[in-house]
């Protein structure tokens, strides 16, 4: 799918040549969100209030993730983890004249269903800090 003009766009980061070889694919490539998604992400996402807040989100896992994990549909699902809950962002490879990682969405997911049935752990980050679960 080409990126329309028409559509404002934003780039959220890139996954790193060395990452993107160990996942499968064969360099670097961009990480863009649309106004349509973020509109997504703040309309099913109760915790992202406005366009600046899903925008940063999706860009700190993009910047910071410690696994990755796939679904049946191709989609990654990158994932900052912590000990109850994790920050995830999901984004799909879109074959184009211009190649790029799509943002499908982005939300805090509990970190358990990211071991289940409907992802699969295809990457890790090498010397990942386990999440300190903190007393309060």
């Amino acid at each position: 799918m080409e990126r329309r003009e028409s559509e404002n766009w934003h780039i959220v980061g890139t996954i790193s040549e060395g990452v993107a070889k160990e996942i499968g694919l064969n360099a670097k490539t961009p990480v863009w969100i649309n106004d349509r998604i973020i509109k997504h992400i703040i309309d099913e996402h109760p915790e992202m209030k406005t366009p600046d807040a899903a925008t940063s989100f999706a860009h700190k896992v993009v910047s910071n993730f410690d696994t990755v994990f796939t679904q049946k549909d191709g989609t990654l699902v990158l994932a900052i983890e912590g000990v109850g809950k994790s920050m995830v962002t999901y984004i799909k490879l879109e074959l184009a004249s211009e190649n790029y990682w799509r943002v499908k969405s982005a939300h805090i997911r509990p970190t358990s269903q990211l071991y289940s049935y409907r992802f699969k752990l295809i990457w890790e980050k090498k010397d990942k800090k386990k999440p300190v679960k903190r007393k309060r």
